[in-house]
């Protein structure tokens, strides 16, 4: 049970940096719309619009797929949090069950 328990700690970890990881870029997007509103005449009568929105398109697409993978790891980690839960409380009955045994025999 201390393995799975180490296990969760260490991709509750790697969310973690992961979340950092996005959190940085979305200021990048954050930054790139920013400029979209300031200069759209600008942008909209060049090439840049096209690649601006193509590159749009495929972050939705990537933070979407991200997004769905997290929600599934966090899934799993409740699964294994709950199964870590159930262990303890078995083994604890266990232990009241042989306490109780030690109680009678005195």
């Amino acid at each position: 049970m201390v393995e799975k328990l180490k296990a969760q700690l260490k991709l509750l970890n790697e969310l973690d940096k992961k979340r950092i990881l996005w959190f940085r870029f979305s200021g990048l997007v954050f930054l790139a719309i920013v400029g979209l509103i300031i200069d759209w005449t600008f942008i909209s009568n060049t090439k840049w619009a096209a690649l601006v929105f193509s590159l749009g398109l495929i972050l939705s697409a990537v933070w979407w797929y991200w997004t769905m993978s997290v929600v599934r790891q966090m899934v799993d980690q409740r699964k294994a949090e709950s199964s870590a839960l159930i262990e303890i409380i078995e083994d604890i009955k266990e232990i009241k069950k042989n306490v109780r045994e030690l109680d009678k025999g005195k």
